[in-house]
């Protein structure tokens, strides 16, 4: 497994990552300890954490990672969510996610648009991370204590398109928050926000089977999906490169979140 990272001009400063094992499903893909250590101020700088191994690359996307799990242990529980009472297989993984790529096709996301998250560990944040990659969009990683204006320095820094956010999460109010940055939200049809403070926001869904003004819930996503827009999930799975960027960090080191791009090659 190699992880390639790219650093902003800030955040070069602060990253001192110490992987004391990096692990695919393939035991043959262990790393031993790599520390690595970013001084560069220049922008756009790349580190990389890898190591040697006498098993090639895979090439694989995530998705078709999925996939093959699916294929491989189909009837094998693959998440537990206990706080929300779910369990699922390989198989039901596949099968949701497909769902929700499919439903954000029909929402018009398109490939290589960012679509971030932002909540606390939850069932539809692991889900989103593979249906993301299914219909080749970038997921922005939004740490779930930032107040609004963290929030909206990050969706303006790496033009979200969508998020996908929890209803609260201990003081937070995540909907109150969005309605803080973008108060056209309520009165705006959902997925048709227009936001003179953060522009390119057009698509809000709140995780759960319940929405707010101006958003959709996210159930609601994984019925909306025609047969079309399954055929048109098939084109792109077949399309998406595996080292497409497939993940955007923010990380908290200093006052300003700084961005990371992320690309994970199995």
């Amino acid at each position: 497994m190699k992880f390639l990272i790219r650093y902003n001009k800030f955040g070069a400063n602060y990253f001192a990552h110490t992987y004391r094992k990096l692990i695919s499903s393939d035991k043959h893909h262990a790393l031993p300890l790599i520390r690595i250590q970013r001084k560069s101020t220049c922008k756009n700088e790349w580190s990389y954490a890898m190591g040697p191994s006498d098993v090639p690359l895979l090439g694989l996307t995530i998705g078709k990672a999925l996939d093959q799990a699916a294929e491989s242990f189909g009837d094998t529980e693959a998440v537990v969510s206990i706080h929300q009472s779910i369990r699922r297989t390989f198989s039901q993984v596949k099968e949701e996610s497909e769902k929700l790529a499919a439903g954000f096709l029909a929402l018009g996301f398109k490939r290589g648009d960012r679509i971030g998250i932002w909540g606390p560990n939850s069932y539809e944040w692991y889900l989103m991370e593979f249906a993301a990659a299914k219909a080749g969009l970038i997921l922005v990683n939004i740490n779930p204590s930032y107040r609004s204006s963290e929030l909206k320095y990050c969706l303006n820094k790496v033009s979200v398109k969508g998020i996908v956010c929890a209803t609260k999460f201990k003081t937070s109010d995540y909907y109150k928050m969005l309605n803080e940055i973008a108060p056209e939200l309520s009165s705006s049809p959902a997925g048709q926000l227009t936001s003179k403070d953060i522009p390119n926001l057009k698509t809000v869904i709140m995780m759960g089977s319940n929405s707010a003004s101006g958003t959709y819930s996210f159930d609601s996503i994984l019925g909306f999906a025609g047969s079309g827009h399954f055929d048109e999930l098939s084109e792109l799975e077949r399309k998406i490169q595996f080292d497409e960027p497939c993940n955007i960090q923010f990380t908290s080191v200093s006052v300003i979140p700084h961005v990371s791009t992320l690309w994970v090659i199995v």
